[in-house]
Formats: structure tokens, C-alpha cells, sequence
């Protein structure tokens, strides 16, 4: 079975190190219990043996734990009924502490966890081999590999969860981002401190409100300045892409929000299913808010060859992408049969429209209601 680490830490630093302590000082002594904490009734292997025994023996279970660990010291620290627990020692890299399952087998239970959580936070260092500084270093560049980057201030390590670490990293301008990493530093996701508040009480390095505000305000001008009067109540960022920037927002002024796109040349905004279509799907606003700007469009539409003024649209799904236009297929509210929204890539305007047959270089439609032969 599993050892959770933190039960098991909990039962180091409540028994088998206060043990070690109170005997040392008065044999007589009762070591403090510890409530909750399994029953400690042996001590770890190796414990009192040279550290070169100790890295012998651990050179199998660091082999299967991290094979890229090439070990250079190691100490056992304690046990519970259940596992011994070990820090490790690497010339390539920081190290860790290493838990193995008892009796200790070739095929025993092994549990990995990493310094730079036990030396961050507040408590006992179990891990003495390296700093903290050592082990922030892998990490403390990484805001210039971010998606989003930039040349970091100052770092901050938040905490951990699963198999991940949480940092905060501070931006020049005042801002700032989380970045959600392995235990190696390879980047998961990136988090904008605004979005931040539920993870480890937030950014405390960087001017959370004030960037805050000002990001919004930014983005709304921006908006009004791509033709949409909306004062952006709330932001979230896309990955950022080699040609463009993506930010969907929502409006305080008005139902349906949308996806800010600013290349170098121009700003222009998206409504959610026309971004859907470029690989953007909003997670702030109702995709369905958006029907009634496709509809205008079938409506209204310049620089096509025919309008469609009957069809209220009622949904929608991405068709499909060329080199040089994004395809959008929509359905109407009265049964007849859809059509396909033709853009040119970066183009919130459709450049044309298409029926379903005159789609089938795209295969087609392929909702429901367009499938009829009518179509």
C-alpha cells in the first residue's frame, strides 16, 4: 500500500526522531506522542551504518525511483511501520528524499518527494545536503521560458500539489505569473497572479490590484478600438502563439463577451465560435451568447456574394482549417438547413458563405440538421 508522505513525515517528527532525542538526553525519558502517527515499532535500515553502506544500499531503489540521479550522499532519517525514509544526494542535480516500502524488497513501494518543499516552508529541514537556494535554482530562470515571459524580479516557491510545484515569478512592469512545473522545472501551465488568489494565499511579490485593474482597462480599450464597446469585467489568457496574442474577455456592459486577437499589424476581436474555429474555445463566456453575431452576419455580411437573412442561428462547430481561410459551420433555428461561415485566418468578418454542398472540399457539414439532402 501507498505511504502518504505526509502521514509519514508526521510520524518522523512525532516519534522516531523525538525518540532518538529524548534517549539521548534521558534514557527514562517517554518520547512526546504523537497523535494520528502510525505505531513506530523498528528503526530504518542503515541508520547506523557509513554513509558509503547506506549509498550502496540505495543504489537499486534510486535507480528505479530517478535514473537520472547519480548518487553522492545518503542517510536514512527515520521509519515508520510501513516505510523507511532517505535523503538522496545527486552530483546532476538537487536531490530528494526517497521513501521505500517495508520489508524492503526489489520490488518494494517506492515514494519520491523533493527538497525544495521541506526547505521553503516553515518546519524541521529534512533535507541537508543542499540549500535552498540550490534547489530554487532550476527553477529561477524559467520565467523567460514561460509562455508568456519575462525577465523575473524576484521568485517565490508557493507550494505543492500531486506531482507539481507552484512558483511566483515578478515582472519588471509590476505584474506578475504563477508557473505550475514538475519537480524538475519543466513547465505545466502558466497563471497570471489576477487568476492566482486560491493558490497558496496568491502573488505577494508583484501589485496584484493595481495590475490588475490596469489590465482590464487596457484590454477594454482595446476592444473599444477593434469596434466592440465593452468594459472587461474578467480576463484569461491563451497560449501564446508565434503570429498573435488571444485574451478572451467578459463584458459588465453586455451579455456576450469575446476573444481580443492583437497581431503586429492590428487588433481585432473574435466572438467565441468564431475563435473556436482557430483553436480558441472560451472558458468565460457561453458560446451560445455568440448566435446572434453569426446571424448578423449571414445578415449583413459585406464583401460575399449572397446574404441569408432567414436563418436565425442556433449553434455551431468548427468544420475545418486551410492555409489560408477557417471554416464555421452553423445550424439555423427553424430546421432548414445551415450554413458554412468562411474567414480568412485572423479575419473576424467572413470573407464568404457557403452551403453545405459547396463545403464538400471540407466533407461536408456534418451537424445534424445540415445532413439532409436539402443541404
Amino acid at each position: 500500500m501507498r505511504v502518504l508522505f505526509t502521514t509519514l513525515i508526521a510520524a518522523l517528527l512525532g516519534v522516531t526522531i523525538a525518540a532518538q532525542s529524548s534517549q539521548a538526553q534521558t534514557p527514562a525519558a517517554k518520547a512526546p506522542a504523537a497523535a494520528a502517527a502510525p505505531k513506530v515499532s523498528r528503526i530504518p535500515e542503515g541508520l547506523n551504518s557509513t554513509e558509503a553502506d547506506v549509498m550502496d544500499m540505495l543504489k537499486a531503489p534510486v535507480r528505479r525511483a530517478d535514473a537520472s540521479c547519480e548518487i553522492d550522499h545518503a542517510r536514512a532519517i527515520a521509519s515508520t511501520d510501513t516505510a523507511d525514509v532517505y535523503e538522496v544526494g545527486c552530483t546532476n542535480h538537487t536531490g530528494f528524499l526517497l521513501s521505500i516500502g517495508v520489508p524492503q524488497t526489489a520490488t518494494s513501494t517506492l515514494e519520491v518527494n523533493g527538497c525544495l518543499p521541506r526547505l521553503a516552508q516553515p518546519g524541521p529541514k529534512l533535507c541537508t545536503f543542499t540549500t535552498l537556494e540550490q534547489n530554487m535554482a532550476p527553477f529561477k530562470d524559467l520565467a523567460a521560458k514561460a509562455a508568456r515571459p519575462c525577465d523575473s524580479t524576484a521568485q517565490r516557491f508557493v507550494g505543492e500539489t500531486g506531482s507539481s510545484y507552484y512558483l511566483e515569478y515578478a515582472c519588471p512592469d509590476k505584474s506578475g505569473f504563477m508557473l505550475e512545473t514538475d519537480r524538475k522545472g519543466a513547465i505545466k501551465t502558466q497563471i497570471p497572479c489576477t487568476q492566482a488568489s486560491r493558490l497558496g494565499g496568491g502573488c505577494t511579490l508583484s501589485e496584484v490590484a493595481e495590475a490588475g485593474a490596469s489590465l482590464l482597462a487596457t484590454l477594454s480599450t482595446a476592444a473599444k478600438g477593434a469596434g466592440l464597446d465593452c468594459n472587461v469585467a474578467k480576463s484569461s489568457e491563451f497560449p501564446k502563439r508565434a503570429d498573435y496574442d488571444a485574451t478572451e474577455f467578459t463584458c459588465s456592459n453586455r451579455p456576450a463577451g469575446g476573444v481580443l486577437v492583437k497581431t503586429p499589424t492590428k487588433t481585432v476581436v473574435f466572438n467565441c465560435l468564431r475563435a473556436r474555429v482557430e483553436g480558441m474555445r472560451c472558458s468565460l463566456n457561453d458560446e451560445k451568447l455568440a448566435y446572434p453575431a453569426i446571424t448578423n452576419e449571414l445578415k449583413t455580411a459585406k464583401n460575399v456574394t449572397k446574404n441569408y437573412t432567414s436563418c436565425e442561428v442556433n449553434g455551431g462547430t468548427a468544420l475545418g482549417l486551410t492555409a489560408a481561410n477557417a471554416y464555421l459551420e452553423v445550424t439555423c433555428a427553424d430546421g432548414t438547413p445551415g450554413f458554412v461561415m468562411q474567414y480568412d485566418l485572423g479575419n473576424p468578418d467572413p470573407s464568404d458563405i457557403l452551403t453545405c454542398r459547396e463545403a464538400g472540399f471540407l466533407g461536408g457539414c456534418r451537424m445534424a440538421p445540415n445532413r439532409s439532402p436539402e443541404a
